[in-house]
């Protein structure tokens, strides 16, 4: 782990995603590092899914080294079984559970949804309920999209900075080589959501020569977020494609970022090769911020130029996701 100034920025609350359904089997267990915890997520005989704190409160073993079954969550060591909802319901040897058992939750436990195939969680500091909805991707919903194509990485880096990049227009030219920003960037924030709206040259792509270098085509970039832990982007020009990224916070000062790609069907159907071009190359501009966001430290006053887009907003919008942590 290299050495720098921490950031001082704590976990932000919101939605986060902490997996996709389809890789967690039924009776399945995973053994997960979110928000600083560990935790593990199940899934129950009847299909429902739950997020739990790791240790047994009886002597504390990792309860995802258990096993499920039509009873719930089994511990390893002793077999005290607990639901979805953090319950203990049963302790095979004892005639009765413990009073400080009985009505109240003995794990903590996270919200939990499932839908257009992500499972996603809420994070608070102090367990406060969800404050905002969770966002449906209507693309994912419509059917009319192709099956996502899936990356993801582990980076040491904020949730605040790898989202900055979303409203630093300037970044677009001096790292990912785009022609020209051809419109001040518009930006607009309400409440939780965001939206980043960038009209500039992107390198042209074409079936028959790939990516032209020093060849650009008119394009739009349409980025929108809500809270710190959803956020889709539509790339129109060379061809429309969607991007799911999610930056999901391991610990304060590192995330797992997840993309997952798609382009409708049609396009897909009758320019196969263009389409994959265009999702590989939307994976080469994040493995090109990758080494930055690793590198870089966080400067909390920056000094600021007139072409640097709407950093300051940014920051401000997204300061409402810091919970008192007194």
């Amino acid at each position: 782990m290299r050495s720098r100034s921490a950031i001082g920025l704590p976990i932000p609350y919101g939605w986060y995603c902490v997996g996709y359904g389809d890789e967690l089997e039924c009776a399945g267990i995973q053994r997960l590092r979110y928000f600083g915890k560990d935790l593990v997520i199940f899934r129950g005989i009847d299909g429902v899914a739950g997020l739990v704190d790791a240790y047994c409160p009886h002597l504390g073993a990792n309860l995802g080294y258990g096993r499920v079954d039509e009873a719930g969550l089994h511990c390893p060591f002793h077999g005290w079984t607990f639901d979805a909802a953090g319950y203990c319901v049963d302790i095979p040897y004892a005639r009765r559970l413990p009073p400080s058992l009985r009505g109240r939750p003995s794990l903590g436990t996270y919200p939990l949804v499932e839908q257009n195939g992500f499972l996603w969680a809420w994070y608070h500091p102090h367990g406060t309920d969800p404050s905002f909805p969770l966002q449906e991707f209507e693309e994912i919903s419509s059917g009319e999209w192709t099956d996502d194509e899936k990356r993801d990485w582990h980076i040491d880096t904020h949730v605040q900075e790898s989202g900055e990049n979303a409203v630093d227009s300037a970044h677009f030219l001096h790292v990912h080589k785009v022609g020209g920003i051809l419109s001040k960037p518009d930006v607009t924030f309400d409440g939780h959501r965001r939206v980043s709206n960038l009209a500039m040259e992107l390198t042209r792509i074409t079936e028959e020569q790939g990516r032209e270098r020093g060849k650009y085509v008119d394009g739009r970039i349409l980025t929108m977020s809500s809270g710190p832990g959803q956020s889709w982007t539509r790339q129109f020009g060379v061809a429309d494609l969607l991007i799911i990224g999610l930056a999901t916070p391991v610990e304060r000062e590192r995330i797992h970022l997840r993309f997952a790609c798609s382009v409708p069907k049609a396009q897909e159907g009758s320019h196969r090769v263009l389409s994959r071009m265009i999702i590989d190359n939307a994976i080469d501009q994040v493995e090109q911020d990758i080494p930055i966001w690793k590198n870089k430290i966080y400067q909390p006053r920056p000094v600021l130029c007139d072409g640097d887009g709407p950093i300051a907003p940014y920051r401000e919008w997204f300061s409402q996701f810091y919970a008192d942590e007194s």
